[in-house]
């Protein structure tokens, strides 16, 4: 091989390294973007490598499986505590439901043995030390607290319980101990005792190895960012529902302020949005990872956004759309974009409010004159566009006209799930504000 072919072969080689390197830097620094399918039936490998971001949690993995764990271990007690848990009967000869199992021998199973000897506890007088229900029970849990020592550890628990209908029972104080040697666990009920987790002081000499029994086996919970994410959905759907004045404390201050201004108003939207609120789901999840937080955005099956950061254990606040509070991210893009396109985004953000049942948001966008000449109050215009948008839409942009810096954009709209083929042709009229603002009318029948 000549010299001349050999140097040639060294620039070609050099060349392709280089190549290698930049594709990898673009590829590292995209992490933030892929919103990312949830399917249930997924094995946790496949999930994991479904994840395009690097996850640099505010708190560790091993921390939150372990919360999750505790969560667990809670609503295997409350279970225990139904009187009509159907694995405590079975059908009889006459094909009748007949009680097979004294609860009271389960709940015992589950209390610490320290706990039972300090208040002589015994399987006949134990409903004097613990609350029983005649149905399932949900848990919110609010604040944890621990101490360890090698793989023992004490949980100070305080949270919630509602039915399975969302309507708040109590709020909850237990103390729950994991022996991660043999993998069992006991609790402590705290209730009746306490009125803040600051008055349970946990003690180290009251960290002991737990005996197994058979019923008080630790299902020790996983944890990944796909189950971090439904994990909030399911706490923002528990709180909404059973227990507004908690939602309203964990969403962001600036954020509710804006969007909702009082707890009243926060009722009042849920009131009026029961039903989609008891159907929500998430369908799609993106992490972004920060210096202070980390910060889960969910998307529900009308592309609504729920944005949860994540500030440590149990500590997080929520966002419910992108457009209450305008993004930097947002400021740039529009920034950057034309007429056009500015009206795009901004008729985009017009449909999230009305997906989002945020009526008055879109009231309060619409040209003074033309809301008042139309409908004059947030109610009854809530009422027309239930009326007359009943569904959760799609849009599609057609024809753009400029009259002297007012714009008409024609837009179709159709159902989002796909389930009614009807669609909606709209004119919206807009005027571009300053500081990201604008105002708007649309053609009505």
């Amino acid at each position: 091989m000549n010299k001349s072919l050999v140097k040639k072969l060294i620039i070609l080689i050099s060349i392709l390294i280089v190549i290698l390197i930049v594709v990898i830097v673009v590829i590292n620094k995209s992490d933030n973007t892929i919103i990312t399918e949830i399917s249930q039936e997924q094995e946790e490998n496949k999930i994991e490598q479904s994840l395009q971001v690097e996850e640099e949690v505010v708190f560790t993995q091993e921390e939150k499986e372990r919360m999750y764990t505790v969560e667990q271990c809670v609503y295997a007690y409350l279970d225990f505590l139904n009187e009509n848990n159907s694995s405590y009967f079975a059908n009889n000869e006459n094909d009748e439901q007949e009680k097979i199992v004294n609860e009271n021998e389960k709940i015992y199973n589950l209390l610490s043995k320290e706990y039972v000897e300090q208040n002589n506890i015994t399987v006949e007088n134990i409903e004097n030390f613990v609350q029983k229900f005649e149905e399932k029970m949900l848990f919110v849990p609010l604040d944890m607290k621990y101490i360890s020592d090698n793989n023992l550890y004490k949980y100070a628990v305080y949270g919630y319980i509602a039915d399975t209908n969302y309507n708040f029972v109590s709020n909850i104080y237990l103390i729950v101990n994991f022996d991660l040697t043999n993998m069992t666990f006991s609790i402590e009920p705290q209730n009746g005792r306490i009125n803040s987790l600051d008055d349970i002081e946990l003690l180290d000499n009251s960290l002991v190895e737990i005996e197994s029994n058979g019923d008080n086996v630790i299902n020790y919970a996983q944890s990944n960012a796909e189950i971090v994410a439904r994990k909030y959905m399911d706490y923002y759907k528990k709180l909404v529902l059973s227990n507004p004045e908690e939602a309203y404390d964990h969403l962001d201050e600036e954020y509710r302020d804006k969007r909702f201004g009082s707890l009243e108003e926060l009722e009042k939207y849920i009131n009026n949005n029961r039903d989609f609120l008891l159907s929500l789901q998430p369908q799609r999840y993106l992490l972004n990872s920060y210096d202070e937080y980390s910060e889960y955005v969910c998307m529900d099956k009308y592309n609504n956004l729920y944005i949860f950061r994540e500030y440590g254990p149990l500590d997080y606040k929520i966002l419910l759309d992108t457009y209450t509070i305008t993004t930097d991210k947002f400021k740039a893009e529009y920034d950057s974009a034309d007429e056009q396109n500015k009206v795009a985004m901004n008729v985009d953000k017009w449909v999230q409010m009305l997906n989002n049942r945020d009526y008055k948001t879109a009231y309060n966008v619409l040209d003074e004159t033309f809301r008042n000449n139309n409908w004059g109050s947030v109610d009854a215009f809530e009422q027309y566009m239930r009326e007359k948008f009943p569904l959760y839409y799609e849009v599609e942009y057609t024809t753009f006209r400029d009259e002297n810096s007012t714009y008409i954009q024609e837009i179709v709209l159709s159902d989002i799930t796909g389930e009614n083929d009807t669609t909606t042709t709209v004119n919206v009229i807009m005027q571009l504000k300053d500081n990201y603002e604008f105002v708007m009318s649309f053609s009505t029948e």
